[in-house]
Protein backbone atom coordinates (compact mmCIF):
# COMPACT_ATOMS: atom_id res chain seq x y z
CA UNK A 1 0.00 0.00 0.00
CA UNK A 2 2.85 2.42 0.74
CA UNK A 3 4.08 1.85 -2.35
CA UNK A 4 1.07 2.66 -4.39
CA UNK A 5 0.91 5.79 -2.41
CA UNK A 6 4.29 7.06 -3.16
CA UNK A 7 3.99 6.21 -6.91
CA UNK A 8 0.47 8.37 -6.49
CA UNK A 9 2.38 10.84 -5.27
CA UNK A 10 5.73 10.82 -7.31
CA UNK A 11 3.39 11.17 -10.32
CA UNK A 12 1.31 13.90 -8.90
CA UNK A 13 4.28 16.18 -8.42
CA UNK A 14 5.54 15.03 -11.61
CA UNK A 15 2.95 16.40 -13.68
CA UNK A 16 2.42 19.18 -11.39
CA UNK A 17 5.72 20.13 -12.32
CA UNK A 18 6.25 19.42 -15.64
CA UNK A 19 2.59 19.93 -16.67
CA UNK A 20 0.97 22.13 -14.65
CA UNK A 21 4.02 24.53 -13.68
CA UNK A 22 4.98 24.69 -17.51
CA UNK A 23 1.57 25.48 -18.81
CA UNK A 24 1.81 28.65 -16.23
CA UNK A 25 4.98 29.70 -17.94
CA UNK A 26 3.72 29.26 -21.08
CA UNK A 27 0.66 31.36 -20.52
CA UNK A 28 2.37 33.85 -18.76
CA UNK A 29 5.02 34.61 -21.20
CA UNK A 30 2.46 34.96 -23.89
CA UNK A 31 0.64 37.18 -21.57
CA UNK A 32 3.74 39.18 -21.02
CA UNK A 33 4.77 39.12 -24.80
CA UNK A 34 0.86 40.07 -25.66
CA UNK A 35 1.33 43.26 -23.43
CA UNK A 36 4.51 44.09 -25.28
CA UNK A 37 2.99 44.29 -28.77
CA UNK A 38 -0.04 46.18 -27.32
CA UNK A 39 1.95 48.85 -26.17
CA UNK A 40 4.35 49.05 -29.40
CA UNK A 41 0.41 49.15 -30.79
CA UNK A 42 -0.83 52.05 -28.73
CA UNK A 43 3.24 53.93 -29.84
CA UNK A 44 1.66 53.96 -33.30
CA UNK A 45 -1.72 54.58 -32.78
CA UNK A 46 -0.16 57.70 -31.23
CA UNK A 47 1.61 58.33 -34.08
CA UNK A 48 5.19 57.80 -32.40
CA UNK A 49 5.98 55.46 -34.89
CA UNK A 50 4.15 55.12 -38.62
CA UNK A 51 2.18 51.05 -38.96
CA UNK A 52 3.79 51.01 -42.29
CA UNK A 53 7.19 51.91 -41.05
CA UNK A 54 9.56 48.70 -41.56
CA UNK A 55 10.82 49.01 -37.99
CA UNK A 56 7.01 48.37 -36.80
CA UNK A 57 6.75 45.11 -38.90
CA UNK A 58 9.62 43.59 -38.09
CA UNK A 59 9.17 44.43 -34.49
CA UNK A 60 5.46 42.85 -34.57
CA UNK A 61 6.31 39.91 -36.32
CA UNK A 62 8.79 39.36 -33.69
CA UNK A 63 6.32 39.62 -31.39
CA UNK A 64 4.04 37.74 -33.06
CA UNK A 65 6.45 34.55 -33.66
CA UNK A 66 7.44 34.75 -29.98
CA UNK A 67 3.82 34.36 -29.15
CA UNK A 68 2.77 31.84 -31.61
CA UNK A 69 5.82 29.76 -30.53
CA UNK A 70 6.09 30.46 -27.23
CA UNK A 71 5.11 26.97 -25.81
CA UNK A 72 8.45 25.46 -27.75
CA UNK A 73 10.88 28.17 -26.12
CA UNK A 74 13.41 25.96 -23.96
CA UNK A 75 16.73 26.36 -23.03
CA UNK A 76 17.78 22.84 -24.86
CA UNK A 77 16.10 24.95 -28.07
CA UNK A 78 17.74 28.39 -27.61
CA UNK A 79 21.01 26.65 -27.22
CA UNK A 80 20.58 24.42 -30.45
CA UNK A 81 19.55 27.56 -32.38
CA UNK A 82 22.66 28.68 -32.45
CA UNK A 83 23.95 25.35 -34.65
CA UNK A 84 20.90 25.40 -36.58
CA UNK A 85 20.60 29.19 -38.03
CA UNK A 86 23.65 31.34 -36.43
CA UNK A 87 25.11 31.01 -39.89
CA UNK A 88 22.14 32.02 -41.53
CA UNK A 89 20.87 34.85 -39.14
CA UNK A 90 20.73 38.67 -40.15
CA UNK A 91 21.25 40.70 -37.75
CA UNK A 92 17.09 42.24 -36.60
CA UNK A 93 18.57 45.58 -37.01
CA UNK A 94 18.95 45.04 -40.80
CA UNK A 95 15.05 44.10 -40.78
CA UNK A 96 14.30 47.39 -39.29
CA UNK A 97 15.28 49.10 -42.83
CA UNK A 98 15.37 52.57 -43.69
CA UNK A 99 13.15 53.38 -40.80
CA UNK A 100 14.71 56.52 -38.50
CA UNK A 101 17.05 55.92 -35.79
CA UNK A 102 14.08 56.85 -33.34
CA UNK A 103 12.51 54.51 -34.84
CA UNK A 104 14.63 51.85 -34.50
CA UNK A 105 15.44 53.01 -30.93
CA UNK A 106 11.77 52.57 -30.34
CA UNK A 107 11.64 49.42 -31.31
CA UNK A 108 14.95 48.19 -29.85
CA UNK A 109 13.24 49.07 -27.09
CA UNK A 110 10.21 46.53 -27.54
CA UNK A 111 12.63 43.89 -28.63
CA UNK A 112 14.86 44.20 -25.76
CA UNK A 113 11.59 44.02 -23.37
CA UNK A 114 10.94 40.85 -24.94
CA UNK A 115 14.29 39.21 -24.86
CA UNK A 116 14.22 39.66 -21.28
CA UNK A 117 10.65 38.19 -20.69
CA UNK A 118 12.15 35.36 -22.56
CA UNK A 119 14.53 35.29 -20.60
CA UNK A 120 12.80 35.25 -17.34
CA UNK A 121 10.57 32.61 -19.12
CA UNK A 122 13.89 30.09 -19.60
CA UNK A 123 15.83 30.32 -16.01
CA UNK A 124 11.78 29.74 -14.70
CA UNK A 125 12.17 26.08 -16.11
CA UNK A 126 12.83 23.51 -13.67
CA UNK A 127 15.68 22.07 -15.51
CA UNK A 128 17.62 25.16 -15.81
CA UNK A 129 18.97 25.86 -12.28
CA UNK A 130 19.91 22.56 -11.44
CA UNK A 131 22.00 22.27 -14.93
CA UNK A 132 23.12 25.96 -15.23
CA UNK A 133 24.28 26.55 -11.11
CA UNK A 134 26.64 23.71 -11.53
CA UNK A 135 27.72 25.23 -14.87
CA UNK A 136 28.17 28.60 -13.47
CA UNK A 137 30.15 28.17 -10.54
CA UNK A 138 32.37 25.62 -12.64
CA UNK A 139 33.37 28.68 -14.89
CA UNK A 140 33.88 30.97 -12.13
CA UNK A 141 36.01 28.68 -10.40
CA UNK A 142 38.15 27.02 -13.37
CA UNK A 143 38.87 30.82 -15.15
CA UNK A 144 36.93 33.50 -13.54
CA UNK A 145 34.81 35.88 -13.98
CA UNK A 146 35.95 36.66 -17.78
CA UNK A 147 35.32 33.31 -18.62
CA UNK A 148 31.59 33.81 -17.01
CA UNK A 149 31.56 36.99 -18.80
CA UNK A 150 32.05 35.67 -22.09
CA UNK A 151 29.12 33.00 -21.07
CA UNK A 152 27.02 35.52 -20.82
CA UNK A 153 27.91 37.62 -24.26
CA UNK A 154 27.15 34.50 -26.11
CA UNK A 155 23.95 34.24 -24.39
CA UNK A 156 23.02 37.56 -25.28
CA UNK A 157 24.26 36.91 -28.76
CA UNK A 158 21.64 33.62 -28.63
CA UNK A 159 19.15 36.02 -28.10
CA UNK A 160 20.12 37.75 -31.43
CA UNK A 161 19.79 33.92 -33.11
CA UNK A 162 16.41 33.68 -31.75
CA UNK A 163 15.02 37.02 -32.68
CA UNK A 164 15.64 35.81 -36.21
CA UNK A 165 13.85 32.39 -35.64
CA UNK A 166 10.89 34.08 -34.44
CA UNK A 167 10.68 37.06 -36.72
CA UNK A 168 10.35 34.00 -39.62
CA UNK A 169 7.46 32.49 -37.90
CA UNK A 170 6.03 35.47 -37.32
CA UNK A 171 6.35 36.81 -40.99
CA UNK A 172 5.38 33.34 -41.85
CA UNK A 173 2.38 33.24 -40.01
CA UNK A 174 0.96 36.43 -41.43
CA UNK A 175 1.67 34.60 -45.18
CA UNK A 176 0.42 31.74 -45.14
CA UNK A 177 -0.78 29.06 -42.39
CA UNK A 178 1.80 27.02 -42.35
CA UNK A 179 5.47 27.44 -40.80
CA UNK A 180 8.51 27.67 -42.66
CA UNK A 181 10.40 27.29 -39.78
CA UNK A 182 9.75 25.46 -36.77
CA UNK A 183 11.00 26.19 -33.67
Amino acid sequence: MNALQTLISVLLLAFLALGAYNWYRVDHLRQELFEIRDRLFDEAADGHIGFASPAYRATRSLLNGSIRYAHRMSVSRFFAFHFMVAKHAQPFALRMGSSSKEEQGLCRKYVEEANLCIAHHLTQSIFFLPVAIPLLCLFVLSDGMDLAHRFLLRWRKQFAVLDEVVYREGSATSKSPHSRFAL
